[in-house]
Parts: C-alpha cells; sequence; structure tokens
C-alpha cells in the first residue's frame, strides 16, 4: 500500500508539473497613443521627433498560453495582430506571421510589453522591440532617440514614434487542456506503477 502510495504522489506531482507550464490560455487587448512624425538623418541615421501624428493609435490582441512563470513567449502565441492607423489615412498592419520578436510577462504589465517584426514590411514595434529587433532598426542601421517605446514603419523607414507606455487589458483567461500525449503518459506510468506494487506484494501464508 505504502508503494502505491508513494507512485500515485510522485505520479501527482509529474502531472501537476507538466500542466503548469499550460495553466491558462489568455487574451488580450493592447492600445498605445502619443505618436509623432519620424524621420530619419540620411547621414547619422539618427530618427528625429517631429510633429504629432493626428489620431495616431496602435491597436492590437494577442492571444497565448500563459508559461509557469506569467510569461508568453513568440513561441507560445496562438493569435496576434496589430494596426496603427491615424485620420490622414495611414494604415500599417502586422500579423502573427510577420512577427519576430514578442514577449509579455503578465506580472510585470505594460512595460513588460515587447513586439517586433520583419524588416522590409509594415511593422509595428513595442518596448524593447524597438531597440532589439532588427526589422525594427532596419537591420541596426537607424538609430532612436532615448525614450522611445513605439516604433509604426513602411517598408522603407520608420514613419512615426511614440514615448508612450502601452495599455494592455486582460480579455479573458480560460484553463488550458493537457496535450493527450502529457495525459496518456501520466496515465501509462500510474498503470505500471500499480502493477509494479502488486508484483512486490508478499504472498499470503498458507
Amino acid at each position: 500500500m505504502r508503494s502505491v502510495l508513494l507512485a500515485t504522489a510522485a505520479l501527482s506531482a509529474f502531472a501537476a508539473a507538466g500542466v503548469a507550464r499550460a495553466a491558462t490560455i489568455d487574451v488580450f487587448d493592447f492600445t498605445q497613443v502619443g505618436w509623432a512624425l519620424a524621420s530619419v538623418d540620411p547621414t547619422t541615421r539618427a530618427v528625429s521627433v517631429g510633429a504629432a501624428v493626428p489620431g495616431g493609435v496602435l491597436s492590437g490582441s494577442f492571444t497565448g498560453v500563459v508559461g509557469a512563470r506569467g510569461l508568453i513567449d513568440l513561441a507560445d502565441l496562438s493569435a496576434f495582430s496589430a494596426t496603427f492607423s491615424d485620420t490622414r489615412g495611414d494604415t500599417i498592419r502586422q500579423t502573427l506571421m510577420s512577427t519576430t520578436l514578442f514577449s509579455y510577462d503578465t506580472t510585470g504589465g505594460a512595460p513588460s510589453l515587447a513586439i517586433g517584426g520583419i524588416g522590409g514590411r509594415e511593422q509595428t514595434c513595442v518596448g524593447d522591440g524597438v531597440a532589439l529587433a532588427a526589422g525594427c532598426s532596419q537591420n541596426f542601421d537607424i538609430v532612436y532617440p532615448s525614450g522611445i517605446l513605439g516604433a509604426a514603419l513602411f517598408p522603407l523607414g520608420p514613419y512615426a514614434v511614440t514615448m508612450d507606455l502601452p495599455t494592455v487589458t486582460l480579455v479573458s483567461s480560460t484553463p488550458a487542456v493537457p496535450e493527450p500525449p502529457t495525459v496518456a503518459l501520466v496515465l501509462s506510468a500510474l498503470a505500471a506503477a500499480l502493477g509494479f506494487a502488486r508484483w512486490r506484494r508478499p504472498a499470503a501464508a498458507v
């Protein structure tokens, strides 16, 4: 009996550890405002900040599996979209397929959101993604001023930048279902442990 209890406890801990990383699937919306026109000096490649972009706003959403430490990385995403728009009719769109860098700490909030995209295409960059994603800096060819927390780029270069933090809102959170292989592995191990415990049981005295 003691062997059965130990085996069951060990398997329960194993199952909990396996499911912990996929505890929930969360959906978030985000917005970012405070955009200003950007231009690049052809000699120094430094980005200058100009006049405010009328009605400029970046909005989007993402869906991802929350890891054991509350993190959502690019590999955890199942959906992502972002759109920059303004009242002048300019629009920049980004999808999951064109996103190369993503990170969000659900315990750290808006300052932890980092987004970056593929160079040479329309893309939006947020947080650390502005400096870390090669596409956001055109393969590190341009230099943003200190304090830039967002950039919207057309294929030829940055169109607008912002120093405002994004606003991130949790829309929904649902428990993640363990993957079938994980469940099958746990059940198989439990069956094997119970069989071993029966095999170890001493025969009754005659």
